[in-house]
């Protein structure tokens, strides 16, 4: 269950830089800062599991916090 909710705030944080980025939000910068850093945490989360899908959940996030 703890793994979930840190997996859906990534999610939302992820759609929010999205967001921002997309309408030149003036604080994209600081939301892009703080998407890098909950990505690499559940991407850190996520490589402690054996499962394949949460694996690729890290590469994935790995691959966003690049994006930031």
């Amino acid at each position: 269950e703890k793994m979930i909710r840190h997996m859906e705030v990534c999610h939302h944080m992820c759609l929010t830089c999205a967001i921002a980025v997309e309408s030149k939000e003036p604080n994209a910068w600081q939301i892009c800062e703080t998407c890098e850093k909950v990505c690499l945490h559940c991407a850190a989360m996520c490589e402690k599991s054996d499962d394949a899908h949460m694996k690729k959940c890290a590469q994935v996030c790995r691959d966003c916090a690049k994006a930031c």
